[in-house]
């Protein structure tokens, strides 16, 4: 599956789904062996996410601009939480 951001950046990602705590936070799970500060520059602050596997049927994501948690998996994977900003924040 294919997400890309409101940056600009597209990603090969294996998952992506809300919390079942609090739909305020998203978790993304994809492969990418760069350092984890080069990773956060990409998600951080992001506005839109848009998700797809076929190029015109998408699902949105809004508001998810805070990154709060980031994390290496194994080798390669890495975890991704981000977190709704409310536009009075």
């Amino acid at each position: 599956m294919k997400l890309e951001t409101s940056g600009g950046k597209t990603f090969d990602i294996k998952v992506i789904c809300t919390s079942l705590r609090s739909h305020n936070k998203v978790l993304i799970e994809l492969e990418d062996s760069r350092a984890l500060e080069d990773i956060a520059k990409d998600f951080d602050g992001i506005e839109t996410m848009r998700t797809y596997e076929v190029e015109g049927i998408y699902q949105m994501y809004e508001g998810f601009s805070k990154l709060v948690g980031l994390q290496r998996m194994d080798s390669n994977t890495v975890r991704l939480t981000l977190e709704r900003v409310m536009q009075n924040e």
